[in-house]
């Protein structure tokens, strides 16, 4: 068996043996031994108090070749991520969060496709309105097609060699430490894809998402670290400006209407709430001269108070109900 791999599927978890589970099953019945031969399963368990363990044992048994490394004690999700990044031996590297399934067959799919010439990026999308495979040859363009999509982990693969060419420490607090390395990734060669198919189904974890500041993330932290490389002059200030915008259409305007006005969180199943501690003060400093971020309020107040009425009226029409 070679040792040179062409991709390390790298799978960060901490207390999640049932998603684990799923997971290593979706893997398990796309792979073969001449497949191993491209690829590594990396399981980088934090520490978990569950049976995470046995659970890869299982497959391990069942002739799925996983690298198993378990922490002492929990170094935190950010630094498990990182953990995954440096020890990876592939080329590319895939970060799979241990909730997402990849869909069968896409394992070859993407091995054979990274080997069809030099990627920067290898964008995972589930829509198909593209055509199956878009090659990019100017890296703005590609990040402009991938924008906030860059801050999941699971659908962006990325060079082995960008990890090393990032000052990772500079963003350990930001929750998305993935994403510069992404985007120096992009940048190290001229072209990078973007998969048109069906490859995931995402989050089938209960207790996916909450307990971090969703406004400092996706706004004061992502928009900084685009910052970081306007300054640097690796984006043209229009790209910036783009990004800034689009991610406050696709995830700031919705999270401004259900966690700030509605006071309720998106997806309530197992939920445990984003902190929304200075969210106003957050929005305002890095959108507050922007009249498209004035103008969205028409948006948001019509579909607050269509909300709110539609609760009302279920309430009435349920106590009408109970009292025919």
């Amino acid at each position: 068996m070679s040792d040179f791999k062409i991709l390390s599927i790298c799978i960060p978890t901490w207390n999640r043996a049932k998603c684990l589970d799923t997971s290593l099953k979706s893997i398990q019945g796309q792979t073969n031994t001449h497949l191993y031969e491209d690829i590594e399963i990396l399981v980088s368990d934090n520490c978990s108090t569950d049976n995470t363990e046995k659970i890869v044992k299982k497959y391990q048994s069942l002739g799925v070749q996983i690298r198993y490394v378990k922490n002492k004690e929990n170094i935190g999700g950010n630094n498990n991520f990182l953990q995954c990044m440096h020890i990876a031996t592939g080329k590319y590297i895939l970060l799979l969060s241990d909730d997402d399934i990849l869909a069968p067959d896409s394992i070859p799919f993407i091995v054979t496709t990274l080997k069809e010439r030099e990627w920067g990026v290898m964008h995972l999308s589930n829509h198909e309105s593209e055509g199956e495979v878009v090659v990019y040859n100017d890296y703005e363009k590609f990040i402009r097609r991938a924008s906030y999509m860059l801050t999941l982990i699971s659908v962006n693969i990325f060079r082995k060699e960008a990890v090393e060419k990032t000052k990772l420490e500079d963003y350990k607090d930001s929750y998305l430490n993935q994403v510069p390395v992404f985007i120096t990734s992009a940048m190290l060669v001229p072209d990078s894809v973007v998969i048109n198919r069906p490859m995931f189904q995402y989050g089938v974890a209960d207790n996916a998402g909450g307990k971090y500041p969703y406004f400092e993330v996706f706004v004061r932290n992502y928009l900084d670290i685009w910052k970081d490389f306007l300054q640097l002059k690796k984006i043209k200030i229009s790209t910036y400006k783009y990004l800034k915008r689009d991610v406050y259409n696709y995830l700031i305007k919705h999270h401004i209407l259900w966690l700030l006005f509605n006071r309720e969180q998106i997806n309530k199943k197992g939920h445990v709430g984003f902190n929304i501690d200075n969210a106003w003060k957050t929005i305002l400093q890095y959108y507050g001269n922007e009249l498209y971020f004035y103008t969205s309020f028409v948006w948001i107040i019509y579909h607050s108070i269509k909300h709110r009425v539609g609760k009302m009226l279920k309430t009435i029409l349920a106590k009408l109900a109970k009292h025919e």
